[in-house]
């Protein structure tokens, strides 16, 4: 009996333990893993998606710049490249070469610079058509022109805020920016300022973590301050948790269809370096399920041996007349109260791993993860019961004293 007491009680410990704190560590390291991915991408999830919109406008392969002894100017991007003894001589020559290179306007497609009713442009119009919580994007290296819907994950920021989502839509020039750029910003007042293609905008937080990232090399700027020029024919990326940006890129793209009479051309997500360097390997679908699967066949396999060293008492006390709620009781309280023990222990160490701030995510993100777990680990504490009370009531008691 001191034997099967000692294995119920300290296999019941070991084994809540290990369900509170082994899944909590490992989707706390995995959540860390992927938002470290994700600031490296410019804060950009791997589940993003990337577009532009076709206007049937081929791209230019480099620009070309003119000036003439007459003082006439000419800038004009084209699209084959132009040797010594082809190059237009004059302005006349130029303006022929000019407009034999030059696509008919029926070939290209414009989007009208104009707002609706409600005063939005096309662009904004189209990054607005999702649902849910997401982030929608003008993508421009280092330059973000945003908007975003609910309550996506944003970028952090080390001082002052983000945008709010009505602020993505204002004509205000608010811009958040990363610690690099602070040398470039100057106060009016008690407001600190920056200009971004000789446009000022009013800084209202500084993007970034308490540790170097390429957040630091970032600008935020809201949508709506943005020139409609800068919003034709560059990239965009819509965000947001791993199912909503394909579902909010299908709306945008039904929308496009409609109302732009367009299309949404999709793109590849550019590569980055901790892409380079992962190789999408780590923590991936098929190693969670894996870990999962080894937790919930040890927990099967543990408490299915612990019944099983039990039943020889379960037999002597159901001969001696002991009603069934009683066995159920004493059988069912060991593990109880050493698995509450387990599961108390997990929560303290794992609440010690966050105030020694291993995990760089936000104190709030990881410790719903505590709370989740502490929950589905009492849960799986009160499942204990069935098997149990299936056991007292079917235990034949002539096969237990037969094995005994």
């Amino acid at each position: 009996m001191k034997r099967a007491f000692s294995y119920i009680g300290f296999s019941s410990f070991l084994l809540f333990f290990s369900i509170m704190f082994i899944p909590f560590f490992y989707m706390s390291t995995g959540k860390e893993y992927d938002y470290n991915q994700q600031v490296s991408r410019g804060f950009i999830s791997r589940s993003a998606v990337f577009f532009n919109i076709e206007t049937g406008e081929p791209e230019p392969e480099f620009h070309t710049h003119i000036e003439f002894n007459t003082g006439e100017v000419f800038d004009f991007n084209h699209y084959s490249e132009l040797d010594g003894e082809g190059m237009p001589s004059s302005p006349e020559e130029l303006e022929e070469y000019i407009a034999a290179i030059t696509p008919p306007p029926e070939a290209v497609q414009t989007l009208p610079n104009t707002r609706d009713a409600s005063g939005l442009s096309v662009i904004e119009r189209l990054l607005t058509a999702g649902t849910g919580d997401y982030l929608a994007a003008v993508h421009d290296g280092d330059t973000r022109y945003v908007f975003y819907s609910g309550e996506p994950t944003l970028p952090p920021v080390v001082s002052g805020r983000f945008f709010t989502p009505s602020e993505c839509l204002s004509s205000e020039k608010l811009a958040v920016i990363g610690s690099n750029y602070m040398d470039e910003t100057y106060e009016v007042g008690k407001d600190r300022y920056i200009r971004y293609n000789d446009v000022e905008y009013k800084v209202i937080g500084v993007a970034g973590l308490s540790y170097p990232t390429t957040l630091d090399s970032l600008r935020f700027f809201n949508i709506g301050s943005a020139p409609f020029t800068e919003l034709n024919g560059i990239r965009f990326f819509v965000d947001g948790k791993t199912n909503t940006p394909e579902e909010n890129f299908e709306t945008m793209k039904v929308f496009a269809q409609k109302e732009i009479g367009t299309e949404l051309k999709r793109m590849d997500m550019p590569t980055t370096l901790t892409d380079l360097v992962s190789g999408g390997v780590y923590l991936k679908q098929h190693l969670t399920v894996l870990t999962f699967a080894f937790i919930v066949l040890t927990y099967l396999s543990i408490l299915t041996y612990t019944l099983s060293a039990e039943n020889k008492k379960i037999g002597v006390m159901l001969l001696s007349g002991i009603s069934v709620n009683r066995i159920f009781r004493h059988v069912y309280g060991r593990i109880f109260a050493f698995g509450i023990a387990g599961i108390g222990l997990g929560a303290i160490v794992s609440s010690v791993v966050l105030s020694l701030r291993y995990f760089q995510l936000s104190v709030s993100l990881v410790f719903r993860d505590l709370v989740f777990w502490c929950a589905i680990s009492l849960l799986l504490l009160l499942l204990c019961t069935i098997p149990i009370v299936f056991r007292v009531r079917t235990l034949h008691v002539e096969e237990v004293i037969r094995k005994a």
